[in-house]
């Protein structure tokens, strides 16, 4: 008996070797983007040609350029004029057009009567595969904005275009709750989900944390709420 244990302990062992001694199909280097800041999220688009866009906390939003074998800067035409927009804290593409993507970025700076610099998030789109943005009016809500905060990340992406209907388009913040566009004007959703005055409002607030919606599902919306999972329908009508 201990002779067929041992047996079994070396076959598993040598078996186990092979594997390992088998060369990986794959050569994992660091990549080159000719940008600054931390990577913090990546997005590929489902359809041809597959465009694969990247977000950084401080450097932008890139578009790999397959043919160039490079990275793209999209966001280089605003220099610093406002720095903010180099603040990427998500990014989103139309599953169903190739040339749509979104970011939600810090591009409107504001300085109030003390001095103090306020920069708020807007959500930028981009039919051209982020050759020129469009801003879609989100600053108005004057929302937070942490691109460099903790949990910037780590979390997935707080923009989220509806599958089944590409002009509704959803937006978790930090500090600001859960808001929706369906067509031209940003609400916020309610749907039973905590009031954002009564969470806190530091800096290491997560908020939303990402937002994934379910093509399968018509207008429900799982969303995740600083560590708490909760299904809300969207307020806008339609």
């Amino acid at each position: 008996m201990l002779k067929l244990q041992r047996l079994a302990v070396a076959t598993v062992l040598a078996t186990a070797l092979a594997a390992a001694a088998q060369p990986s199909p794959y050569a994992w280097k660091s990549v080159t983007i000719h940008g600054m800041g931390y990577v913090t999220g990546l997005v590929i688009h489902p359809l041809p040609p597959h465009d694969i866009y990247i977000r950084t906390d401080v450097g932008g939003a890139y578009r790999f350029d397959r043919g160039a074998r490079r990275w793209l800067p999209l966001l280089d035409p605003y220099g610093i004029a406002n720095l903010g927009v180099f603040g990427v804290e998500s990014i989103a593409v139309d599953p169903g057009d190739p040339n749509t993507v979104y970011i939600f970025a810090g591009l409107t700076r504001v300085i109030d009567g003390s001095g103090n610099d306020h920069t708020y998030g807007e959500v930028m789109v981009s039919h051209s595969r982020g050759a020129d943005w469009q801003a879609t009016g989100f600053a108005q809500q004057t929302a937070y904005i942490g691109a460099n905060d903790p949990y910037g990340g780590t979390t997935g992406e707080k923009l989220a275009v509806d599958p089944n209907r590409s002009q509704r388009i959803y937006l978790g913040t930090r500090q600001n709750g859960l808001w929706v566009k369906d067509g031209t004007v940003w609400q916020a959703v309610g749907g039973g989900l905590p009031a954002m005055s009564s969470l806190p409002t530091t800096a290491n607030t997560p908020g939303f944390t990402f937002v994934v919606c379910d093509p399968a599902s018509g207008p429900w919306l799982p969303a995740r709420l600083s560590g708490c999972t909760r299904a809300s329908t969207e307020a806008a009508s339609g």
